[in-house]
Protein backbone atom coordinates (compact mmCIF):
# COMPACT_ATOMS: atom_id res chain seq x y z
CA UNK A 1 0.00 0.00 0.00
CA UNK A 2 1.32 3.43 -0.95
CA UNK A 3 1.03 6.18 1.62
CA UNK A 4 -0.20 8.73 -0.93
CA UNK A 5 -3.41 6.73 -1.25
CA UNK A 6 -4.09 7.37 2.45
CA UNK A 7 -4.07 11.15 2.08
CA UNK A 8 -7.06 12.54 0.23
CA UNK A 9 -6.88 15.90 -1.51
CA UNK A 10 -9.47 18.32 -0.18
CA UNK A 11 -11.09 20.37 -2.93
CA UNK A 12 -13.63 23.19 -2.88
CA UNK A 13 -15.59 23.80 -6.07
CA UNK A 14 -17.17 27.24 -6.27
CA UNK A 15 -20.19 27.72 -8.49
CA UNK A 16 -20.91 24.04 -7.96
CA UNK A 17 -24.50 24.37 -9.18
CA UNK A 18 -23.45 25.88 -12.50
CA UNK A 19 -22.95 23.95 -15.71
CA UNK A 20 -19.17 23.57 -15.40
CA UNK A 21 -19.30 23.23 -11.62
CA UNK A 22 -21.72 20.32 -11.86
CA UNK A 23 -19.44 18.44 -14.24
CA UNK A 24 -16.40 19.03 -12.04
CA UNK A 25 -18.35 17.80 -9.00
CA UNK A 26 -19.49 14.73 -10.92
CA UNK A 27 -15.96 13.93 -12.07
CA UNK A 28 -14.22 14.44 -8.74
CA UNK A 29 -16.92 12.70 -6.72
CA UNK A 30 -15.92 9.43 -8.39
CA UNK A 31 -12.34 9.72 -7.16
CA UNK A 32 -11.35 7.84 -4.03
CA UNK A 33 -8.50 10.30 -3.47
CA UNK A 34 -10.61 13.45 -3.08
CA UNK A 35 -12.84 15.00 -0.48
CA UNK A 36 -15.05 17.55 -2.20
CA UNK A 37 -17.08 20.49 -0.94
CA UNK A 38 -19.36 22.20 -3.42
CA UNK A 39 -20.36 25.79 -2.69
CA UNK A 40 -22.78 28.04 -4.54
CA UNK A 41 -25.24 30.88 -3.94
CA UNK A 42 -28.35 28.67 -4.08
CA UNK A 43 -30.00 27.23 -0.96
CA UNK A 44 -29.73 23.63 -2.15
CA UNK A 45 -27.46 21.72 -4.53
CA UNK A 46 -28.53 20.16 -7.82
CA UNK A 47 -26.38 17.15 -6.92
CA UNK A 48 -26.36 14.88 -3.91
CA UNK A 49 -23.09 13.02 -4.02
CA UNK A 50 -20.78 15.48 -2.20
CA UNK A 51 -20.99 17.89 0.73
CA UNK A 52 -22.59 21.24 -0.09
CA UNK A 53 -22.74 24.66 1.55
CA UNK A 54 -24.57 27.79 0.50
CA UNK A 55 -21.93 30.51 0.21
CA UNK A 56 -22.16 33.99 -1.29
CA UNK A 57 -18.96 34.59 -3.22
CA UNK A 58 -19.32 38.34 -2.70
CA UNK A 59 -19.35 37.97 1.09
CA UNK A 60 -15.80 38.00 2.46
CA UNK A 61 -16.72 36.43 5.80
CA UNK A 62 -18.71 33.60 4.24
CA UNK A 63 -15.78 32.77 1.97
CA UNK A 64 -13.33 32.82 4.86
CA UNK A 65 -15.49 30.52 6.97
CA UNK A 66 -16.00 28.04 4.14
CA UNK A 67 -12.30 27.93 3.28
CA UNK A 68 -10.93 27.82 6.82
CA UNK A 69 -13.45 25.22 8.00
CA UNK A 70 -12.77 22.87 5.08
CA UNK A 71 -9.05 23.72 4.74
CA UNK A 72 -8.74 22.71 1.06
CA UNK A 73 -5.64 21.82 -0.89
CA UNK A 74 -7.29 23.24 -4.01
CA UNK A 75 -10.12 25.60 -4.86
CA UNK A 76 -11.56 25.23 -8.36
CA UNK A 77 -13.29 28.52 -9.07
CA UNK A 78 -16.01 27.90 -11.64
CA UNK A 79 -18.27 30.64 -10.24
CA UNK A 80 -18.72 33.75 -12.35
CA UNK A 81 -21.11 36.36 -13.64
CA UNK A 82 -21.07 34.93 -17.16
CA UNK A 83 -23.83 36.82 -18.97
CA UNK A 84 -21.75 38.90 -21.36
CA UNK A 85 -24.54 41.27 -22.41
CA UNK A 86 -25.89 41.74 -18.90
CA UNK A 87 -22.38 42.57 -17.69
CA UNK A 88 -22.59 45.79 -19.68
CA UNK A 89 -25.68 47.02 -17.83
CA UNK A 90 -25.12 45.41 -14.42
CA UNK A 91 -21.47 46.27 -14.03
CA UNK A 92 -21.42 46.45 -10.26
CA UNK A 93 -22.88 42.96 -9.92
CA UNK A 94 -20.45 41.56 -12.49
CA UNK A 95 -17.47 43.18 -10.73
CA UNK A 96 -18.54 41.91 -7.31
CA UNK A 97 -18.69 38.30 -8.46
CA UNK A 98 -15.88 38.18 -10.99
CA UNK A 99 -13.32 40.36 -9.22
CA UNK A 100 -14.18 40.93 -5.56
CA UNK A 101 -15.17 37.28 -5.18
CA UNK A 102 -11.78 36.21 -6.48
CA UNK A 103 -10.09 38.68 -4.12
CA UNK A 104 -11.86 37.07 -1.17
CA UNK A 105 -10.95 33.57 -2.34
CA UNK A 106 -7.32 34.67 -2.74
CA UNK A 107 -7.22 36.25 0.73
CA UNK A 108 -8.45 33.09 2.40
CA UNK A 109 -6.29 30.82 0.25
CA UNK A 110 -3.10 32.77 0.88
CA UNK A 111 -3.34 32.15 4.62
CA UNK A 112 -3.36 28.36 4.21
CA UNK A 113 -1.38 27.89 0.96
CA UNK A 114 -4.36 26.67 -1.03
CA UNK A 115 -3.84 26.38 -4.79
CA UNK A 116 -6.53 28.19 -6.80
CA UNK A 117 -7.58 26.84 -10.20
CA UNK A 118 -9.38 29.77 -11.78
CA UNK A 119 -11.64 29.51 -14.81
CA UNK A 120 -11.24 32.54 -17.05
CA UNK A 121 -12.22 33.26 -20.64
CA UNK A 122 -11.03 34.08 -24.14
CA UNK A 123 -12.92 37.36 -23.77
CA UNK A 124 -9.69 38.78 -22.32
CA UNK A 125 -8.63 39.07 -25.99
CA UNK A 126 -10.13 41.32 -28.66
CA UNK A 127 -10.42 38.54 -31.25
CA UNK A 128 -8.42 40.33 -33.94
CA UNK A 129 -5.19 38.33 -34.01
CA UNK A 130 -5.93 34.75 -32.99
CA UNK A 131 -5.16 32.00 -32.36
CA UNK A 132 -3.87 33.05 -28.96
CA UNK A 133 -1.33 31.63 -26.55
CA UNK A 134 -0.70 32.28 -22.87
CA UNK A 135 1.81 34.94 -23.88
CA UNK A 136 -0.52 36.84 -26.23
CA UNK A 137 -1.35 40.42 -25.36
CA UNK A 138 -4.71 40.80 -23.65
CA UNK A 139 -7.15 43.46 -24.82
CA UNK A 140 -10.73 42.88 -23.68
CA UNK A 141 -13.31 44.90 -25.60
CA UNK A 142 -16.30 44.38 -23.28
CA UNK A 143 -16.91 44.75 -19.58
CA UNK A 144 -17.20 41.01 -18.98
CA UNK A 145 -13.74 40.47 -20.44
CA UNK A 146 -12.36 43.32 -18.35
CA UNK A 147 -13.70 41.78 -15.15
CA UNK A 148 -12.18 38.42 -15.99
CA UNK A 149 -8.81 39.99 -16.82
CA UNK A 150 -8.97 41.87 -13.53
CA UNK A 151 -9.64 38.58 -11.74
CA UNK A 152 -6.56 37.06 -13.36
CA UNK A 153 -4.48 40.02 -12.19
CA UNK A 154 -5.81 39.57 -8.65
CA UNK A 155 -4.26 36.11 -8.61
CA UNK A 156 -1.04 37.12 -10.34
CA UNK A 157 -0.37 39.85 -7.79
CA UNK A 158 -1.99 38.21 -4.78
CA UNK A 159 0.82 36.02 -3.50
CA UNK A 160 -1.13 32.80 -4.00
CA UNK A 161 -0.57 29.53 -5.81
CA UNK A 162 -2.74 29.63 -8.92
CA UNK A 163 -3.52 28.14 -12.31
CA UNK A 164 -5.59 30.10 -14.84
CA UNK A 165 -7.60 28.27 -17.50
CA UNK A 166 -9.03 30.41 -20.29
CA UNK A 167 -12.04 28.67 -21.79
CA UNK A 168 -14.06 29.31 -24.92
CA UNK A 169 -17.77 28.51 -25.32
CA UNK A 170 -18.74 25.82 -22.82
CA UNK A 171 -21.55 23.41 -23.55
CA UNK A 172 -22.90 20.23 -22.02
CA UNK A 173 -25.70 18.79 -19.97
CA UNK A 174 -26.51 20.56 -16.71
CA UNK A 175 -29.53 20.63 -14.44
CA UNK A 176 -29.53 24.34 -13.66
CA UNK A 177 -29.81 26.02 -17.05
CA UNK A 178 -29.68 25.30 -20.80
CA UNK A 179 -26.28 25.37 -22.47
CA UNK A 180 -25.49 27.10 -25.76
CA UNK A 181 -26.30 24.13 -28.00
CA UNK A 182 -29.64 23.41 -26.34
CA UNK A 183 -30.47 27.13 -26.42
CA UNK A 184 -29.97 27.16 -30.20
CA UNK A 185 -32.08 24.03 -30.68
CA UNK A 186 -34.89 25.24 -28.42
CA UNK A 187 -34.95 28.68 -30.05
CA UNK A 188 -35.07 27.30 -33.58
CA UNK A 189 -37.79 24.80 -32.70
CA UNK A 190 -39.84 27.67 -31.30
CA UNK A 191 -39.35 29.63 -34.51
CA UNK A 192 -37.36 32.36 -32.78
CA UNK A 193 -34.78 34.43 -34.62
CA UNK A 194 -31.33 34.12 -33.07
CA UNK A 195 -28.17 36.13 -33.62
CA UNK A 196 -24.82 34.40 -33.28
CA UNK A 197 -21.31 34.97 -34.58
CA UNK A 198 -20.19 33.28 -37.79
CA UNK A 199 -16.44 33.70 -37.45
CA UNK A 200 -15.75 31.81 -34.22
CA UNK A 201 -14.22 28.33 -34.35
CA UNK A 202 -14.45 25.99 -31.35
Amino acid sequence: MFTENLIKKRIIITGANGMLGQRVVHYLSRSKNCEVLGISIEDTPVFGNVEYKKVDLTNREEIKRAVYNFYPDFIINTAAFTNVDLSETEREAAWKVNVKGVEYIAEASRAIDTHIIHISTDYVFDGKRGPYSEKSRTNPVGYYGRTKLASENVLKTGGVFYTIIRTNVLYGIADSRPDFVRWVITSLRAGNEIRIVTDQIN
